[in-house]
C-alpha cells in the first residue's frame, strides 16, 4: 500500500562501526591496536528493534532485507536472524578477507523493489556503512519514492549521498532503542543492579532488551549474565541506576534486586 517502508540493512559495516560508536557514546571500552577509538566488547544489535525504530509506526512493505559477509563465527547469527522475519543474503569474503557483492546486492534489490512493488509514495529505508548511493537516490526520487539513509556518524565519510534526494538519520541519536552489550568488561566503577529471578532462565538477550531495558527510559542496555537466573545491569550514572531500580521494584516486585555502587 502507499506509504509503506521497504527496509534494507548493510550488516557488515554497520555492525563493525557499532562497537566503536557505542564505546564512544557510553564512554567505555578498550583501545584497539589498529584504531584510534575504543571498542565496546560484545556490542550487539537487535535487528527487530532497529527496524521498529526506523518505522516509527509506519507499515512494512515486505520483509526487511539484511545483507552481509559471512565470517565463520557468524554462521549461527544468520540462522537466528532468519527466525526474526528478516530476508537474509550472505556472501563469502574473498581470499584477502575483504567484503564483496554486498553493496551491489543492496542496489540490485532496491531497484527490483522500485519496479515490482507497483506502489507510489513509498519509502526506501537503508542502513548503510559505506558506499556511493547518489545514483540510487536519483532513481528512487524519479519513482516518486522517499529515500532514508541511516548510518553511524563515525562512518559518514565513507558514504556518498545526494542530500537533494536523501533524508539522512544518524543511528547515534537512537542507539538505545536497538543496541546493547553483554559483558562485564569495562564496567569497573559503574553503578549496577544485581537482579535475580527464576523468570530470567527463560529470557534471551533480545527479551532482556525488549522487556526490561527499553521500558526504562533513557537507559542503554548493558548487562552480564551470572548463571541462568541472575543479571548484572550496568549504568552510566547513579541517576539511571535509581530509575531502573524504581521500575524493577514497581513492575517485578517478586524479583530480588540489589543495588551496588
Amino acid at each position: 500500500m502507499a506509504g509503506s517502508v521497504y527496509v534494507f540493512i548493510d550488516n557488515s559495516n554497520t555492525f563493525i562501526q557499532a562497537s566503536h560508536t557505542l564505546a564512544a557514546l557510553e564512554d567505555a571500552g578498550q583501545w584497539g591496536a589498529q584504531r584510534t577509538t575504543r571498542q565496546l566488547t560484545n556490542a550487539r544489535i537487535d535487528y527487530g528493534c532497529l527496524v521498529r525504530a526506523m518505522l516509527k509506526g509506519r507499515q512494512l512493505g515486505g520483509p526487511p532485507l539484511l545483507v552481509g559477509s559471512r565470517p565463520p563465527q557468524n554462521d549461527t547469527l544468520w540462522e537466528k536472524l532468519k527466525g526474526q522475519g528478516l530476508d537474509i543474503k550472505v556472501f563469502d569474503r574473498n581470499a584477502k578477507n575483504k567484503e564483496k557483492k554486498v553493496d551491489t546486492c543492496i542496489v540490485v534489490e532496491v531497484m527490483r523493489t522500485l519496479y515490482t512493488a507497483g506502489r507510489d509514495g513509498c519509502t526506501v529505508a537503508l542502513v548503510a556503512g559505506d558506499g556511493d548511493y547518489e545514483p540510487l537516490a536519483a532513481e528512487i526520487d524519479e519513482k516518486g519514492w522517499k529515500f532514508e539513509v541511516y548510518f553511524w556518524r563515525a562512518g559518514a565519510d565513507a558514504l556518498t549521498l545526494d542530500h537533494t534526494f536523501t533524508y539522512s538519520i544518524e543511528l547515534d541519536s537512537m542507539y538505545k532503542e536497538f543496541s546493547f552489550a553483554t559483558t562485564s568488561e569495562h564496567s569497573k566503577g559503574r553503578p549496577h543492579l544485581d537482579v535475580s529471578a527464576p523468570e530470567l532462565a527463560h529470557m534471551k538477550n533480545e527479551a532482556v532488551l525488549q522487556q526490561i531495558v527499553l521500558p526504562i527510559t533513557g537507559v542503554f542496555g548493558w548487562w552480564d549474565w551470572v548463571g541462568d537466573t541472575e543479571l548484572k545491569l550496568f549504568f552510566r550514572d547513579a541517576a539511571q541506576q535509581k530509575r531502573a531500580l524504581g521500575w524493577l521494584q514497581a513492575n517485578h516486585p517478586n524479583w530480588e534486586v540489589f543495588q551496588s555502587a
